[in-house]
């Protein structure tokens, strides 16, 4: 399976190599939760730019952009920047303790891809502050990143937004939502990436039921299949 878009030419050695070392992280990992219809491959004047798509959370979304001087890791609120004359040093954690950028940046990604990094994100007036940890193989949390930008907000949160990225599992826990996604992937642009993920939490709820009959009627005009049709008609009756 591709995971990603293939890109011919326009790519320094750097990022080549780089590119090439993120297709063997896909290959070898095989993340269920990638969506290869929305994940992008690009390159301009400025670099590489590499986006991974998640099937049902945007909010998961992770970006590379590569040029020769520097790459920069962007997933939820924050972004970590690799250069090659960084130097890991004894105090690095998990994959930061590697030579070399690219490893780097493809052990980071594998570990973003796997759910191995929380971002929590605090706000407060006028600013967001993040801490990005890294879970080791304990299960214990190492801060890697302290991060604060200023923003146009007024709350005050006393808890942190917990953000921990999964691409590895599978993020259909049953027929419905498996079956609803195919809808959307069958439709095109009239289902909502938003309103699929929703689907995840109303499906337990009395409003589920509902949901389903409104996808369903959506697919009685856009779908030729009677057999998936079917399928989710006795999903709404059991």
């Amino acid at each position: 399976m591709d995971h990603l878009p293939y890109l011919e030419g326009g790519l320094s050695e750097v990022q080549q190599s780089l590119l090439d070392a993120l297709r063997e992280l896909l290959d070898r990992v095989r993340p269920l939760g990638l969506d290869p219809a929305r994940s992008s491959v690009a390159a301009d004047t400025n670099g590489l730019h590499v986006t991974l798509a998640h099937r049902i959370n945007p909010g998961y979304t992770i970006s590379i952009d590569a040029s020769d001087g520097e790459i920069v890791v962007s997933y939820g609120r924050e972004h970590e920047h690799f250069r090659p004359d960084d130097d890991p040093g004894d105090e690095a954690v998990g994959p930061f303790g590697v030579q070399g950028t690219a490893p780097k940046v493809v052990g980071f990604v594998e570990q973003l891809l796997l759910g191995r990094i929380e971002l929590q994100v605090w706000t407060r007036p006028l600013m967001v502050k993040t801490r990005s940890y890294w879970i080791n193989d304990r299960g214990e949390r190492e801060l890697f990143l302290r991060g604060g930008t200023a923003a146009w907000v007024f709350g005050w949160a006393r808890r942190p937004e917990i953000l921990r990225i999964e691409f590895a599992q599978d993020p259909f826990t049953d027929d419905a939502e498996r079956l609803l996604v195919a809808l959307h992937d069958h439709g095109g642009t009239l289902f909502d990436q938003d309103e699929i993920a929703r689907t995840r939490e109303w499906m337990g709820t009395p409003d589920g039921a509902s949901l389903a009959r409104r996808y369903l009627a959506i697919a009685d005009d856009a779908s030729r299949e009677p057999e998936l049709r079917a399928r989710i008609e006795d999903i709404i009756r059991s």
